[in-house]
């Protein structure tokens, strides 16, 4: 969940980071396991998921989902359920993602 008051460059800062532990296996070696990760990102705001999907690597593991109603204590957020479905994946900018819930 994006709640942190950071601009482009420090989100920029924070994706480099995560695309280089993802994609050199760093986690992998450190928790010793073979799944590939991705890096998922609630953010509640329209403009801010605009200015994170465009600092965002085309080619990163990342996922951009906004949810306004996360960002208000007056309204409660939707069921978990709903957390999976229209993520925005950088390399395909104009089509929905829906994840699977894996256990």
């Amino acid at each position: 969940m994006d709640l942190s008051d950071h601009g482009e460059k420090a989100y920029k800062i924070k994706a480099d980071a995560y695309r280089e532990l993802i994609l050199r296996g760093i986690y992998k070696r450190q928790l010793d396991v073979e799944q590939y990760a991705s890096v998922l990102t609630i953010t509640t705001s329209p403009a801010r998921h605009k200015m994170l999907f465009d600092v965002t690597d085309k080619k990163d593991p990342a996922y951009i989902k906004t949810m306004p109603e996360y960002g208000s204590f007056e309204i409660a957020p939707s069921p978990a359920l709903s957390i999976l479905e229209d993520w925005h994946w950088p390399e395909k900018p104009n089509k929905l993602v829906h994840l699977k819930e894996v256990i």
